[in-house]
């Protein structure tokens, strides 16, 4: 740029540089433009190497850019940031506060976490693996009542700068830039006759990436010349019409333009292509320096004293929303590049990149426009798609040569998870709800995740047999298995999941499901699974993802939703629901295989390792926390112990329990969701039920030798139970299209002349049809605020009369006060089935059982 005003000046005699302080007089005369521009002309001479510039003249580079004063006093005297923006790399320590973030990635500064207001929250601190950036301030992605005194809108400002003192670096500060994008394309890789040298790293340019990042930390006056410069589009057209120097071809604009004819484009998967779409992300030619410096840094590795620069202006939110596009254009580049390098330091420098997409992903309303504008969700997963694509192998499970499903395997990228910062730009983005709701509601985003989710189904396929020692070998290392699969199909759907718990969500839960369904039977065709016998059974894979998102979303669709089993499976082909069963038994059978140690004895310590982490429980959802759902998962009692402590210590972390006795275990009452589960409950009213709690509370009084657990599991029955019985008598909870009966149903009144009743349409086939009918009224006294009940029956035999039960409290004999209450009792329990004659023998073996027992309490007496 101005090439000619210095060729003149270089051919006529060495200009002479000014002093700082005569410099920032000629910066505020403006017919002293021309001088300026030659004086800065042979300040950043092309022809001379740059970092020997930095090195000769870093002092005046300073001077002109403080205006004469001191570098010093001009850095720290007028900084008004109100976000923080001090970035650190990899091995720092830094904090995290669950309770002021409302993004996942939120991440402070020592300085800025211990001067906020975080007394009593659930923060941690943690070694920063990637490097980050403190958001101390930053309103969208931590709650403002935690900002520190020096940052945030309710911040204590410094003084503003003067304009006329910041003119000078308002004029050299893009000189220096344009410095830096020659230097760049002047050590690109080699093209055809191009005798460019490749660069290695930026250690020689330390002192000018050194004054940079001092200029960044004196605050947004000074980040805003670097952003104007670097989005101006004028400018970098004006760069690369008017700077030509014909002995100097390496640094011209051909050069970048070469480059970027070279450079590879990222496929778009078929799925996710629409009639209009290419067949590849093409890369935006740059319109500003911002696209030419993200281009240089996916060419280089990604530099990080680059990077650095970079993230350092990612504090300005309007250079945020600006910066989106110009790094969408080089991320499918940047994939592409990562998954067929050849070295494993060039994938961990590629590895940087997320640090960029962390902070521009953390932004609802970037994502709301990257979706919209510059195809997002399309660019992440064909990234996703690509990777995994490039390590698959053939699935092992039932006969190899007739199965064609691919799964991925163990190779040198996949096992140093060279994947995972895709997966979390991926679960950054779904951690909006926008985003989850695009992702789950377009039906190629959907199924282009299913199709990669179901590489992960059938991994790692355990055999036992004459052949066990030759195919084990041929397995993909099982805590290989477990962790990819873990951080890439549950964390996803753990994300998502946090926005479909409502019922507006049922209608596309639905959807997903019958997606889900179809994926299924793809993949039990392509292993060759026809019908469910068909399954070879010295075989097990504990990795069926497919089948483990079918289960999650009907379980949240039933719990959240309000959905009903009836259309969440709409499958009328006995022979593939159980074929979807086969699979999950078959896990649940490997697992009683593996404690019996019989089997899979030639490989008990990996099988029992499996086993163990395909149950774990690792995870504790707070007041979630379902012992009866982690009971169902695990095989060994001390699992399950491990589980309670787990969940003791965050009640007790929660200051929501102080005393020093045993918790029990949070049992939780479900309203029953379907038939089923509305007719299985019926047991919780058998007489047989009601006699073991009658036995176990009786002992209790006598004995010492009954857990706590027990008694603990007790009384969840019996109130699940009441619970059962309310249900029905009050909201009639029965469902049509089980076993009808004539039976009329118990009637509830009141006297204020408000009918409660509800008629029970349909019994199960554990009720009495010889029950004759019952009527109940409930009296309420107003006055002395006691409620008085009366129970009217035409069976006398069910119900004890009034007197006989205050005669029994009258007894003063021991024996004969237990059988009364023993009596009482079963003419209270409600009769639900004819009993059979085998019921009839098992209950005279009771009653024997219990005389014994009585007979044994009166001789003590």
């Amino acid at each position: 740029m101005h090439s000619s005003a210095y060729k003149n000046i270089h051919a006529e005699s060495p200009l002479v540089l000014p002093s700082g302080i005569h410099f920032h007089h000629y910066c505020l005369d403006e017919s002293n433009k021309k001088r300026i521009q030659a004086f800065l002309d042979t300040l950043f001479d092309p022809h001379q190497s740059f970092s020997t510039t930095i090195e000769k003249h870093l002092t005046t580079i300073k001077s002109y850019i403080s205006g004469g004063q001191s570098f010093e006093d001009f850095l720290h005297k007028y900084n008004n940031s109100v976000l923080c923006g001090f970035l650190w790399t990899n091995a720092a320590v830094s904090y995290r506060c669950r309770t002021c973030a409302t993004n996942p990635c939120m991440s402070l500064c020592p300085n800025c976490f211990h001067n906020g207001n975080h007394q009593e929250h659930d923060a941690s601190m943690f070694q920063s693996i990637g490097g980050g950036i403190c958001d101390c301030g930053d309103i969208t992605v931590m709650n403002p009542n935690s900002f520190c005194k020096h940052h945030g809108p309710s911040r204590l400002p410094n003084a503003p700068i003067p304009q006329s003192l910041i003119r000078c670096a308002q004029i050299v500060l893009p000189r220096l830039i344009l410095r830096l994008i020659q230097y760049l394309r002047s050590h690109a890789t080699p093209i055809k006759s191009n005798p460019y040298s490749t660069m290695v790293d930026f250690d020689s340019l330390a002192s000018l990436f050194d004054l940079i990042d001092d200029l960044n930390n004196a605050g947004s006056s000074i980040r805003s010349i670097f952003t104007d410069c670097l989005l101006n589009s004028d400018f970098y057209e004006q760069f690369n019409t008017q700077s030509s120097f014909n002995d100097l071809p390496n640094i011209a604009y051909d050069v970048y333009l070469q480059q970027l004819n070279a450079a590879t484009s990222l496929l778009i998967p078929i799925s996710l292509r629409t009639d209009n779409s290419l067949a590849y992300f093409h890369i935006r030619k740059a319109t500003c320096l911002l696209d030419e410096i993200f281009f240089w840094l996916t060419q280089y590795q990604i530099p990080e004293r680059l990077l650095k620069f970079v993230l350092m202006l990612l504090t300005d939110f309007n250079f945020k929303r600006s910066c989106i596009q110009s790094f969408l254009n080089i991320y499918g580049m940047s994939i592409d590049r990562w998954t067929h390098c050849r070295n494993s330091r060039d994938r961990i420098n590629r590895s940087r990149i997320a640090q960029i997409s962390v902070q521009l992903f953390s932004n609802t309303d970037i994502i709301i426009q990257a979706i919209k504008e510059y195809y997002l969700m399309e660019l992440m997963l064909s990234s996703l798609y690509f990777i995994f694509s490039n390590i698959l192998t053939c699935c092992q499970l039932q006969e190899p040569k007739e199965n064609y499903h691919l799964v991925v395997f163990e190779i040198e990228f996949s096992k140093n998870m060279h994947y995972w910062p895709i997966i979390s730009d991926f679960i950054n983005v779904l951690s909006h709800e926008n985003a989850s709701r695009e992702f789950l509601s377009e039906k190629r985003f959907f199924i282009t995740w299913i199709k990669i989710i179901s590489w992960f189904q059938g991994m790692n396929v355990n055999h036992h047999g004459a052949e066990s020692e030759l195919l084990l070998q041929s397995n993909t290392n099982y805590l290989f298995a477990f962790t990819i699969e873990t951080e890439c199909c549950a964390l996803v759907l753990w994300t998502f999941l946090a926005h479909l718990m409502k019922p507006d969500f049922l209608e596309m839960t639905t959807s997903l499901v019958n997606y889900l369904f179809l994926e299924v039977r793809q993949w039990l065709s392509s292993i060759g699974v026809e019908q469910y016998k068909d399954v070879v059974k010295n075989q097990v894979t504990f990795h069926i993802p497919l089948h483990r998102y079918i289960s999650i979303l009907n379980y949240v669709s039933l719990n959240y939703q309000d959905g009903e089993l009836k259309n969440l499976f709409p499958i009328e082909n006995e022979i593939f629901l159980l074929n979807l069963a086969v699979f999950p038994l078959r896990i649940q059978v490997a697992k009683y295989e593996i404690m019996t140690n019989t089997i899979w004895s030639y490989q008990s310590y990996e099988m029992q390792m499996q086993s163990d982490m395909h149950c774990s429980a690792h995870f504790l959802w707070e007041d979630e926390f379902d012992p009866l759902h982690v009971l169902l998962r695990i095989s060994r009692r001390d699992l399950f112990e491990t589980t309670m402590q787990r969940y003791t210590q965050w009640v007790k972390l929660m200051n929501t329990f102080s005393y020093e006795t045993n918790i029990w275990p949070p049992y939780r009452l479900h309203k029953p969701k379907d038939q089923f589960q509305t007719n299985l409950r019926c047991i919780l009213q058998s007489r047989y039920l009601h006699g073991i709690f009658f036995s176990i509370c009786h002992w209790m009084m006598n004995e010492t030798m009954i857990h706590e657990d027990i008694l603990s599991l007790l009384v969840y029955l019996c109130e699940l139970a009441i619970d059962d019985l309310i249900r029905r008598f009050k909201y009639g909870e029965y469902l049509n299209g089980y076993a009808p009966s004539a039976t009329e149903p118990p009637q509830c009144q009141n006297i204020l002349g408000i009918s409660h009743s509800v008629s029970l349409e349909t019994l199960t086939s554990l009720e009495d049809d010889n029950v004759e009918s019952n009527s109940f009224k409930l009296n309420l006294s107003k006055d002395n605020e006691k409620v008085c009940a009366t129970i009217e029956t035409s069976n006398p035999s069910h119900v004890a009369n009034r007197t006989s039960k205050i005669n029994s409290c009258r007894v003063t004999n021991k024996t004969e006060f237990l059988n009364k209450i023993e009596q009482c009792y079963a003419r209270r329990a409600i009769k639900f089935n004819q009993i059979s004659e085998h019921e009839q023998k098992i209950q005279k073996k009771w009653d024997e059982l219990m005389m014994t027992k009585d007979s044994s309490v009166s001789n003590e007496m």
